[in-house]
Protein backbone atom coordinates (compact mmCIF):
# COMPACT_ATOMS: atom_id res chain seq x y z
CA UNK A 1 0.00 0.00 0.00
CA UNK A 2 1.56 3.32 -0.79
CA UNK A 3 1.27 6.13 1.67
CA UNK A 4 1.09 9.54 0.93
CA UNK A 5 3.04 10.37 4.91
CA UNK A 6 6.23 11.32 4.60
CA UNK A 7 9.66 9.89 6.37
CA UNK A 8 12.74 11.82 7.10
CA UNK A 9 15.57 9.80 6.54
CA UNK A 10 19.29 10.16 6.73
CA UNK A 11 20.53 8.86 3.14
CA UNK A 12 22.77 6.45 4.56
CA UNK A 13 20.52 4.88 6.54
CA UNK A 14 18.54 3.78 3.36
CA UNK A 15 21.68 1.25 3.20
CA UNK A 16 21.41 0.25 6.74
CA UNK A 17 18.38 -0.65 6.46
CA UNK A 18 18.82 -3.03 3.84
CA UNK A 19 21.44 -5.15 5.86
CA UNK A 20 19.65 -4.42 9.40
CA UNK A 21 19.29 -8.10 10.90
CA UNK A 22 18.66 -7.10 14.85
CA UNK A 23 21.55 -5.73 15.70
CA UNK A 24 22.04 -2.12 17.20
CA UNK A 25 22.97 -0.20 19.98
CA UNK A 26 20.71 -0.96 22.44
CA UNK A 27 17.51 -2.61 22.61
CA UNK A 28 15.04 0.45 22.43
CA UNK A 29 17.54 1.28 19.28
CA UNK A 30 16.67 -2.19 17.46
CA UNK A 31 12.90 -2.13 18.21
CA UNK A 32 12.67 1.29 17.05
CA UNK A 33 14.57 0.44 13.42
CA UNK A 34 12.44 -2.54 13.62
CA UNK A 35 9.35 -0.42 13.74
CA UNK A 36 10.76 1.96 11.05
CA UNK A 37 11.73 -0.45 8.84
CA UNK A 38 7.81 -2.61 9.09
CA UNK A 39 6.54 0.87 8.26
CA UNK A 40 8.69 1.60 5.22
CA UNK A 41 8.10 -1.99 3.49
CA UNK A 42 4.31 -1.48 4.88
CA UNK A 43 3.40 1.74 3.48
CA UNK A 44 5.94 2.88 0.58
CA UNK A 45 5.81 6.48 1.90
CA UNK A 46 7.44 9.46 0.44
CA UNK A 47 11.29 9.79 1.98
CA UNK A 48 12.21 13.05 2.86
CA UNK A 49 16.17 12.84 2.47
CA UNK A 50 17.49 14.97 5.45
CA UNK A 51 20.91 15.71 6.56
CA UNK A 52 20.05 15.50 10.35
CA UNK A 53 18.46 13.98 12.86
CA UNK A 54 15.38 11.49 11.92
CA UNK A 55 13.36 8.92 12.21
CA UNK A 56 16.12 6.37 13.01
CA UNK A 57 17.93 8.80 15.45
CA UNK A 58 15.57 9.23 18.28
CA UNK A 59 17.10 5.92 19.82
CA UNK A 60 20.97 6.37 19.05
CA UNK A 61 22.83 7.22 22.02
CA UNK A 62 24.67 9.75 19.87
CA UNK A 63 22.13 11.08 19.46
CA UNK A 64 21.79 14.84 21.68
CA UNK A 65 19.16 17.39 21.24
CA UNK A 66 18.70 16.33 17.75
CA UNK A 67 22.33 16.85 16.89
CA UNK A 68 24.72 13.33 16.46
CA UNK A 69 27.74 13.88 18.49
CA UNK A 70 29.23 11.98 15.30
CA UNK A 71 27.84 14.36 13.20
CA UNK A 72 31.13 15.21 11.08
CA UNK A 73 31.40 11.38 10.14
CA UNK A 74 28.00 10.86 9.44
CA UNK A 75 27.67 13.68 7.66
CA UNK A 76 30.32 12.22 5.14
CA UNK A 77 28.95 8.99 4.91
CA UNK A 78 25.49 10.63 4.19
CA UNK A 79 26.81 12.64 1.23
CA UNK A 80 28.70 9.66 -0.56
CA UNK A 81 25.88 7.93 -0.44
CA UNK A 82 23.66 10.67 -2.48
CA UNK A 83 26.76 11.06 -4.80
CA UNK A 84 26.89 7.33 -5.68
CA UNK A 85 23.33 7.02 -5.72
CA UNK A 86 22.68 10.05 -7.65
CA UNK A 87 19.92 11.22 -5.24
CA UNK A 88 21.75 14.27 -4.99
CA UNK A 89 18.79 17.02 -5.65
CA UNK A 90 15.65 14.40 -4.19
CA UNK A 91 13.67 16.59 -2.38
CA UNK A 92 11.58 13.34 -1.83
CA UNK A 93 11.24 9.77 -3.27
CA UNK A 94 9.43 6.56 -2.93
CA UNK A 95 10.87 4.52 -0.41
CA UNK A 96 10.73 1.57 -2.87
CA UNK A 97 11.77 3.39 -5.46
CA UNK A 98 14.89 4.94 -2.96
CA UNK A 99 15.92 1.02 -1.77
CA UNK A 100 15.82 0.27 -5.65
CA UNK A 101 18.19 2.75 -6.59
CA UNK A 102 20.75 2.27 -3.27
CA UNK A 103 20.82 -1.25 -4.31
CA UNK A 104 21.31 -0.64 -8.11
CA UNK A 105 24.04 1.84 -7.97
CA UNK A 106 25.68 1.32 -4.36
CA UNK A 107 25.09 -2.15 -3.14
CA UNK A 108 25.14 -4.49 -6.77
CA UNK A 109 28.17 -2.19 -7.79
CA UNK A 110 30.32 -2.48 -4.60
CA UNK A 111 30.72 0.68 -3.47
CA UNK A 112 29.72 0.22 -0.32
CA UNK A 113 32.68 -0.28 1.56
CA UNK A 114 34.18 3.04 -0.04
CA UNK A 115 31.07 4.68 1.45
CA UNK A 116 31.20 3.46 4.44
CA UNK A 117 34.80 2.81 5.35
CA UNK A 118 34.38 5.02 8.25
CA UNK A 119 31.15 2.92 10.15
CA UNK A 120 31.80 1.29 12.67
CA UNK A 121 28.71 -1.55 11.30
CA UNK A 122 30.36 -1.77 7.95
CA UNK A 123 31.86 -5.51 8.73
CA UNK A 124 27.97 -6.97 9.08
CA UNK A 125 27.43 -5.20 5.87
CA UNK A 126 30.53 -5.98 3.78
CA UNK A 127 30.11 -9.43 5.11
CA UNK A 128 27.09 -10.10 3.73
CA UNK A 129 28.10 -8.43 0.35
CA UNK A 130 30.30 -11.28 0.36
CA UNK A 131 27.86 -14.11 0.97
CA UNK A 132 25.87 -12.13 -1.47
CA UNK A 133 28.29 -12.16 -4.24
CA UNK A 134 28.72 -16.11 -4.03
CA UNK A 135 24.38 -16.41 -4.48
CA UNK A 136 21.31 -14.06 -5.59
CA UNK A 137 21.58 -10.66 -3.43
CA UNK A 138 17.69 -10.98 -3.86
CA UNK A 139 17.74 -14.51 -1.40
CA UNK A 140 19.44 -12.17 1.11
CA UNK A 141 17.24 -9.25 0.73
CA UNK A 142 14.38 -10.99 1.31
CA UNK A 143 16.01 -12.91 4.59
CA UNK A 144 16.29 -9.17 6.17
CA UNK A 145 13.00 -8.36 4.66
CA UNK A 146 11.75 -11.72 6.48
CA UNK A 147 13.61 -10.70 9.98
CA UNK A 148 11.57 -7.24 9.53
CA UNK A 149 8.19 -8.50 7.41
CA UNK A 150 6.45 -9.50 10.65
CA UNK A 151 4.93 -6.17 12.75
CA UNK A 152 7.10 -5.66 15.74
CA UNK A 153 6.01 -5.53 19.11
Amino acid sequence: MKSDISVKLRPHHSMCIQFFVGNGYSNEFVERMRKVIYFLEQNDPFVILVESSDVICTECPHERNEICENEDKVAAIDCRCKIAAGIGDAKAIRWSELKKTVNERIIRCGKLSEICNDCCWKKICTDAVTILSSGNIEDVLQKSSDFYGEEPH
